[in-house]
């Protein structure tokens, strides 16, 4: 690959999530940033790297709600330059 993209979006959810701790790696839906104007939801934040040409799908990740843009990309950028 000579380039990729990549981007970010974020999801809102509805209902109660009951968690007893144990999920370490886990994503946490809490409330986050909100592109559809929305804080008083709970948010998911998913990452996509695709390749610059065609534009396929070669990584994608989800986050919790309130991981911000840089600390995301940063994560899935040493992610795939690992592989």
């Amino acid at each position: 690959m000579r380039g990729v993209n990549l981007d970010s979006t974020s999801l809102h959810v509805d209902g109660q999530y009951h968690t007893d701790g144990s999920e370490i790696n886990a994503i946490k839906l809490v409330r986050g940033y909100s592109r559809d104007h929305r804080p008083e939801l709970n948010q998911v934040v998913l990452n996509l790297i695709t390749e610059n040409q065609a534009g396929i799908p070669v990584y994608m990740q989800a986050a919790s709600g309130n991981v911000n843009d840089a600390e995301g990309f940063k994560k899935s950028l040493n992610h795939i330059l690992k592989a």
